[in-house]
């Protein structure tokens, strides 16, 4: 029998400078960001909380690269099986009627 574990945050409030709109990256947005880790690892959820706060303070202009740059510097730290990761924007800078909208990337070990 194999025993598969995942560790997860669930929609961690975060405020991001991320937008392909120079007000976005600068005013920032109100965003949420899921996590799940699947490694035979230890994954301590307090460190990849303070990783994730972070890397989230920097400035990007897609939600991709924010993501890219958090996966690389989880994948620095932990052998990792499966990462997805899922941010969601609460606050977008046109008219709509959206609840959130967001990206989800899933990176899987070879």
């Amino acid at each position: 029998m194999r025993k598969r574990v995942k560790v997860f945050i669930d929609e961690m409030k975060l405020h991001v400078h991320c937008g392909v709109y120079k007000d976005e990256r600068g005013i920032g947005v109100d965003a949420k960001l899921s996590v799940e880790i699947e490694s035979d690892e230890f994954v301590d959820y307090e460190k990849l909380y303070q990783v994730i706060k972070k890397v989230s303070n920097g400035e990007f202009e897609y939600i991709e690269t924010l993501l890219e740059t958090i996966a690389k510097e989880i994948f620095k730290i932990w052998k990792v099986k499966v990462l997805k990761l899922r941010l969601y924007k609460m606050s977008l800078p046109f008219e709509n009627t959206m609840k959130s909208a967001g990206v989800e990337i899933v990176w899987e070990a070879e």
